[in-house]
């Protein structure tokens, strides 16, 4: 499948009680009666003062990590986990780096006080995070073996639980300490082969308890059916002795479970990857059926940019009643003019007198309205920046969502592509084959898979997603609002998959079936200007790559439409221009563009300088794909009469006779180094181009 990347979230205050210590009483009140405000702000508030006293003596705070009072080790292990993601001296200072330092924090994800054991392992968690290099050390600090300890007394604790009481103290604790675990499993599997390995050769025995647990996701913490399935999409990838000890009936009970429930399209996108793995040993095509319908209103229901407007529009708003509530406190902090007095007579004492009493009854009644106001406008504020992070989270976990379905479908298109089995078009008793004959081979091989993601909405899907990202300058919506930046990498990072996975459907689907021919060029030539300018290609890698995607894009489109194309001789002439330099992939989709468009009539009055490019590519490229392609395009260009003066003055023939030993050596030469398809293609690029030296010479041009 591929890693499916999230958006890491990092371990916080997060007391498992209201208070850090023990309550076995079943009486303990649900998850969010537990975590209430009061006391996570508490314990928040403490962990930043220790933050703020103890960052500059890490060994003090080291020494609290192993204190006989559980609350001390709770505060010690706290005050680590918000050092690590917000403290970048702490970072600085190596502490972590050091092994014995690290096995004193690997030591409490074992302690007999769960809340300590918890805060232990967020506070690793953290560490991955910010510093995946840890991973390593962690590894030969022996973090697995509590952590697999944890994950196997905590996940059968659950399962032994009867008449669904798992709100209760023990319950909640044990809840705690397997979100924790697989948390953090979760990322060092991430991080490593190694750890990947060990984690699915211990977690067999329960393994198939987690399924249980989602299948009755409503009774468990939400963070911990989270985590459960982030956990399962990792460690169900390319694991087939795992994945086999899920039985068939079990796996649809879960697919029976979630497509029926009203789960978040988050989690949906998440088991659907799980689904997807195992189901894959059982039935891929049927599985891919099922997940579709979950994963398809990852699309419908989430609008990226026209939600990242509406927050930018609350954080625009959020800096306006801020600076009211700034420029009242101002106002407020000014001192208060006195009006002048009369020096003399004892009259003007008492009016004096009576002019300050009332001064001083006026002032106080003033002030008293002037500080409800600050207030009003600091709670406004308050609640306009609450707003504002709920309505980002969301977001982020929205985009996650459509992201990991954007992935599923593109590595499914990819799979597929690679499966099929494909007859050589390239038969010894049959004359040179041009293009036409390949794409006739090629239409017959549609799997049943791709026909029936042919009959969804998924192409109109793609297609309106990036177009609605494509009408507005994101750039320019960052300028507006800085404190968008981090989305908008996001959102960014999605398009490209976006555009990668309409790409791969592209090539995949049959040409009757896409539909919207011009409105897909017109799409594809706009992605490909953002990485042109002045002419010239641009060098920075993100737009090399989403040019490659979409010079692929519009290669297939002209080999699925021959009425699709560049409409005059001046963009023809800018694609020769700007192809000769082109980064590898880019020139081979382009090459092969102009091997189309050349066998056009507008082109004819330029078929010399098209033949000039071939053969300097010829002569300058080593590059496999390069080579092929450019051969391809020479036979599709120069294959007829019609153009045999241009091939003549060009003297191409005298140019292919050459290259073909400079071919065979260097199909010899690259053999370990080229993978077998590409080999083979090559290997038939040297029997058509023997083929075609053949069919021009009997032309006698």
């Amino acid at each position: 499948m591929g890693k499916i990347t999230n958006n890491k979230k990092v371990y916080r205050v997060d007391p498992i009680t209201g208070a850090n210590t023990r309550n076995d009483d079943e009486g303990n009140g649900s998850a969010s009666e537990v975590m209430n405000d009061d006391t996570a702000k508490m314990l928040y508030d403490q962990v930043l003062n220790a933050a703020s006293t103890l960052v500059d003596d890490p060994q003090e705070l080291l020494k609290m990590v192993d204190d006989k009072d559980a609350n001390q080790r709770d505060l010690a292990l706290r005050t680590v986990a918000e050092l690590i993601i917000e403290n970048t001296s702490f970072n600085k200072n190596n502490l972590l780096d050091n092994k014995d330092n690290l096995i004193k924090i690997i030591k409490r994800s074992s302690d007999p006080e769960p809340q300590v054991a918890v805060t232990a392992m967020g506070a690793l968690r953290n560490l991955t995070i910010v510093n995946p290099e840890s991973c390593d050390l962690l590894l030969s600090s022996d973090i697995l073996t509590s952590l697999i300890s944890n994950f196997n007394r905590s996940l059968e604790f659950i399962s032994t639980i009867q008449n669904n009481k798992y709100t209760t103290g023990p319950a909640l604790e044990n809840q705690h300490i397997l979100l924790q675990s697989l948390s953090l499993l979760t990322n060092l599997c991430e991080l490593s082969d190694s750890a990947f390995e060990v984690v699915s050769n211990s977690v067999g025995q329960h393994f198939s308890k987690l399924f249980q647990l989602l299948i009755g996701h409503s009774l468990f913490l939400e963070e911990l059916v989270f985590y459960t399935c982030e956990f399962l999409s990792i460690i169900t990838e390319n694991n087939a002795k795992l994945s086999m000890t899920v039985g068939n009936d079990l796996l649809m009970q879960l697919y029976k479970c979630v497509s029926e429930s009203k789960m978040s399209i988050k989690l949906l996108s998440l088991i659907s990857v799980t689904l997807l793995n195992i189901g894959s040993h059982y039935h891929r095509d049927k599985v891919v059926e099922l997940i579709t319908p979950l994963l398809l209103p990852a699309f419908t229901n989430f609008q990226p940019v026209a939600s990242l407007l509406a927050i930018k529009e609350k954080r625009l708003a959020l800096k306006e009643v801020t600076a009211s509530s700034n420029n009242q406190e101002e106002e407020e902090d000014e001192p208060i003019e006195e009006d002048t007095i009369v020096e003399d007579g004892d009259d003007d004492d008492e009016v004096e007198d009576q002019q300050m009493g009332e001064t001083s009854t006026t002032s106080n009644n003033n002030n008293n309205g002037d500080t409800k106001e600050p207030k009003k406008a600091k709670s406004e504020s308050v609640t306009f920046e609450n707003e504002a992070e709920k309505m980002e989270e969301q977001w982020r976990d929205s985009l996650s969502a459509q992201q990991t379905a954007i992935e599923i479908f593109t590595n499914i298109l990819s799979d597929d592509g690679q499966q099929q089995p494909s007859d050589n078009p390239y038969d010894e008793d049959d004359k040179f084959l041009d293009v036409q004959d390949i794409e006739s081979a090629q239409d017959q091989d549609v799997s049943p898979l791709i026909k029936y993601l042919e009959s969804t909405t998924l192409l109109a899907n793609l297609i309106e997603l990036i177009e609605s990202i494509e009408l507005q300058d994101i750039t320019k919506i960052v300028k507006e609002c800085t404190e968008l930046m981090q989305l908008a990498i996001s959102l960014k990072t999605m398009y490209k998959r976006a555009i990668q996975c309409l790409s791969n459907l592209l090539i995949s689907f049959s040409k009757e079936k896409i539909h919207s021919h011009q409105r897909l060029w017109d799409l594809m030539l706009k992605i490909s200007a953002h990485s042109i300018h002045n002419g010239q290609i641009s060098q920075a890698k993100t737009e090399i790559e989403q040019l490659e995607i979409a010079t692929s894009s519009l290669w297939s489109l002209m080999r699925n439409n021959s009425s699709i194309g560049f409409n005059n001789l001046d963009e023809i002439k800018n694609i020769l221009f700007i192809t000769s330099n082109a980064p590898t992939l880019v020139k081979t989709n382009l090459i092969g563009m102009i091997g189309l468009m050349g066998q056009k009539d507008m082109c004819k009055s330029i078929l010399n300088q098209i033949g000039q490019l071939f053969v300097y590519c010829l002569a300058n490229d080593q590059n496999a794909e390069v080579i092929a392609e450019t051969l391809n395009s020479i036979f599709d260009v120069f294959a007829e009469p019609p153009v045999n003066q241009v091939f003549k003055e060009l003297n191409m023939m005298s140019t292919l006779e050459q290259y073909v030993p400079i071919l065979r050596n260097k199909i010899k030469t690259d053999k370990k180094k080229l993978d077998r398809q590409m080999l083979d293609r090559l290997d038939e690029s040297r029997i058509n181009l023997t083929r075609f030296i053949q069919y021009k010479k009997q032309q006698k041009y």
